[in-house]
This record gives C-alpha cells, structure tokens and sequence, in this order.
C-alpha cells in the first residue's frame, strides 16, 4: 500500500485548505461518528453546532485524534459554549482504519512521524493519555449532536393502570439518557466483545431496513448475554442502547428502553404468569406500531422467565411455568415482525433456559469475568477519575493498608 508523501508541516501549515493539496492514497473513506453532547440550551442550535464541528474537524491538521475530547479545548466558541463532550470514534467496527500513535519517539517510521508531529487542535483538545490518530484525508465524518434524557421515566408511555403495579414490572428510560452516559466508553471487555455487539446490531437493523424476507434469512432480533455474575452483562446492554440511540438518531426520532422485572412477574402472578406475561407485550408492541420509535426491551435473568420446561415440569406448578415460557416465545415471534425493536437478554446460567428460548437468540455471547488487562483498563479509569475529582494527586505514591490497620482509626 502507497502511502502519502510525508510533509514536514508546522502546525499553522495545516489547515484544511493545505490538507487538500496532499495526494491521498486510494482507498475508500472510513467512515467515522464525531458524537456531540449538547446542553439543553443548545437544542434549537443543531445544525449551527453540526457546522462548527465541521469546520473544526477541517481545521484541525493531517490527522484526527479518535476518542474524547475537550469542548473547551477546540477552539469553537460556538462548541465551548453549548457542549458537553466530543467523541469520535469509527462507525462500523473491524474496520481496520490506519491508526497511528499520538506519542513522540523514534518508533513507526517517517510516515508515522510526520503525521503525528503535524497534528494541531485535534490531538490538543483529546482527554484521551495517548490517543489513536488517523489521516484527514482518509476519513468521512458523520456529526450527530444529542441531548441527554435526565432518569428513569415516572410512569412513561407504557402503563399497566397503576403506577405503582407498572413500577414493579418494568423501568422505562427514555434514550440517550444522562443514566448510561459514559458506559460504553468505561466498560472494559475482551477486544472483541463490543465489535461483535455492534456488528449483530448494525445487520440486525440493517436486514430490517432492507426488508429481509425473514422466512428465508430468519432473523429474530434477540441476543442473550450470558456468564458470571458481575461480569457486566446488564451494563453491556444498557451501554449499547445508548450507543444505537446516537448512531441511529437520524432514523428514529424517540428511543424507549425499557428494563422487564422477570423474577416479579413470575412470582408475584404466580398462577397467572402467562397471561401477564401476554398483557407486558402487548403494550410494548402497541408502542412499536408508531414507526419513528424504536424499542429496546432488556428482559435480566431470562433464566427466570423462560425456565426450561422439562425442568419445570418438576416444580409444584409445572403447567403455570410452561404456560409463561410459552407465552414468552409466542410474543417474542410477534415482537421480531417489527422492525423498530431490539430484546436484550442476560441470563447467569444459560444452560437452564428453554431450548426453543436459546434457538431464537441469533446472537448468545459469553461474558467471563474481567482478564489480567481488563482488570489493569478498570483500575488505571477509577485512579483517572480520583485525579479528576482532585481525591488524589499526580505522583503520589501513598500505599493504602486494606482493610485499614489500627493506627488508621487513630
């Protein structure tokens, strides 16, 4: 592969207009998301703020820092003033993009050297320790501005006729939501774990706007998480809800989340489980008649509600538990007719769910606990964050006692 002729560039000789005059390699464009989040007063002000990242994105050197970034670090009044972060990151994973070390040193050769010496306010603003860079020139930007929903819904659209007895049963957000800000970005799995979320995701939606013929390609739209407690299955799903809420904000215009209490419902009803089981779906798919909503339905500890009948036909009501798992099923067929909802579903022992429940998940990804490196990931954000919050200082090597000796009580 050519790549471009390196350039010994000052920063000032690195605007948009001289970035134009560099002869590119020719391959195609990757596509990147540069997500914004605005404060509520910037609402009627979008697509000024669209324009203002542009431009900033333009300006901003041979190369652009991928991960966060300081609004009052760009050098936009207009950003400085109405957001409260930047993000950028690619839009369809795996894609391979030619990411560069933002570090000084002898390491990565010339092409590597030039690119990251000519980098101007977009490495300047970047909260991240050392972040990726990628070539201007190779990269398309999709701006997507958003406004954060403040807490769990009191009430909400779906209403089972009280508050109180809908409260038991499900939580309702609206998304994005100032609740899972930040979760994905803080979330620290295996390499790959998130790509293939993002993956199954994107074809998921993909084959619902193409119109798939699902009698030939079936495709139920329901993923199962499943493995050790703690390991962060419920947060994984709740942070990519959030995600697909800003990815998707130009195809939908509301999101609903909406977290189902499966141990509740069948224990509370016991006897009459099915039939609730029928009544929570019925709301959820009355919401999705209205095609510019999208649902997500996080159903936790599936393993409750969906029980494996052989196995529950051994408990003191084996027809009131088949009875539940069977309306379970029976909806999830109906709710994958439509093309504007996502079941997310976690489960700490896969093994004992139905089979004809595990057959319907397209996509059942195994959560282990943290390795050696999500752990070293996990640990270096929580000391990042007692440095932001000035907790701890930069440089100190105070060692803690844990659990505290004597001498720390006196």
């Amino acid at each position: 592969m050519e790549f471009p002729t390196p350039i010994a560039a000052s920063r000032a000789s690195t605007a948009a207009s001289s970035v134009r005059d560099i002869p590119c390699t020719k391959v195609p464009k990757v596509d990147f998301c540069c997500e914004i989040s605005c404060k509520i007063s910037a609402k009627e002000h979008f697509s000024k703020i669209i324009d203002a990242a542009n431009c900033w994105l333009g300006s901003s050197g041979l190369t652009v820092a991928l991960g966060g970034h300081d609004p009052q670090r760009v050098g936009v009044p207009l950003l400085a003033r109405c957001c409260r972060s930047i993000r950028i990151e690619p839009l369809k994973p795996r894609c391979s993009p030619l990411l560069l070390p933002a570090a000084s040193g002898g390491g990565g050769g010339p092409f590597s050297a030039a690119f990251a010496s000519s980098s101007s306010s977009s490495s300047s603003s970047s909260t991240e320790a050392a972040p990726l860079l990628f070539p201007y020139c190779q990269a398309r930007f999709a701006v997507l501005p958003y406004l954060l929903h403040e807490g769990p819904l009191q009430g909400g659209p779906l209403d089972l006729g009280s508050e109180e007895e809908s409260g038991k049963v499900f939580q309702q957000w609206l998304l994005p939501n100032e609740d899972f800000e930040g979760l994905w970005a803080n979330l620290h799995f295996s390499q790959n774990t998130k790509d293939t979320l993002l993956d199954y995701a994107s074809t998921a939606l993909l084959f619902a706007d193409k119109s798939v013929d699902s009698k030939l390609i079936t495709w139920n739209r329901v993923l199962l998480l499943h493995g050790p407690p703690g390991s962060g299955k419920t947060s994984l799903c709740k942070a990519l809800g959030q995600r697909l809420a800003i990815r998707l904000s130009r195809n939908f215009g509301s999101f609903l989340f909406v977290s189902l209490n499966s141990s509740f419902l069948f224990s509370r009803w016991f006897g009459e489980s099915g039939k609730v089981v029928v009544r929570v779906f019925e709301l959820l798919l009355q919401r999705m008649q209205q095609q510019s909503s999208f649902l997500f339905v996080l159903i936790d500890e599936v393993e409750s509600l969906a029980a494996a009948r052989a196995a529950a036909a051994k408990t003191p009501e084996p027809s009131d538990a088949a009875r539940a798992v069977n309306a379970l099923l029976t909806q999830m067929d109906l709710f994958s007719r439509s093309p504007n909802g996502l079941i997310l579903t976690t489960s700490n022992l896969a093994e004992s769910c139905d089979p004809a429940f595990l057959d319907r998940a397209d996509l059942k990804l195994h959560i282990p606990c943290p390795n050696s490196n999500c752990r070293f990931a996990i640990l270096e954000s929580c000391i990042e964050e007692l440095i932001r919050t000035k907790l701890v200082e930069p440089g100190s090597h105070t060692r803690f006692s844990f659990p505290p000796g004597p001498e720390a009580s006196e």
